[in-house]
């Protein structure tokens, strides 16, 4: 079964039945330092500025690693901690900025 063709189970609550339970904790500072890190080594990347490399990142994050994600989160439950190549991440961030697109 793929991740597109999974649908949720009735027994599954939804979030708006869980928020008064639901507590989130953030380091706001850390993740923004983290988040200008990734992006200065990106802008330092210049191999990430060829269209062609980034078109090889493109079909790697799509055909490569979103369905090795799928399949480790399908097999345990819950998504895997790995982190990918600065390529596919650099495309995994624009994705989460702008799914559509």
């Amino acid at each position: 079964m793929s991740c597109s063709d999974q649908t949720p189970s009735p027994s599954m609550r939804s979030l708006s039945e869980d928020h008064e339970n639901m507590r989130l904790s953030l380091d706001l500072v850390a993740a923004a330092r983290h988040n200008i890190g990734f992006l200065r080594n990106v802008a330092d990347s210049h191999w990430l500025h060829h269209t062609p490399l980034l078109l090889e990142a493109l079909r790697r994050y799509d055909e490569l690693w979103m369905p090795m994600v799928c399949d480790l989160t399908v097999e345990s439950g819950k998504p895997p901690m790995i982190l990918p190549p600065l390529d596919v991440e650099w495309v995994w961030f624009c994705h989460t900025l702008n799914p559509v697109s």
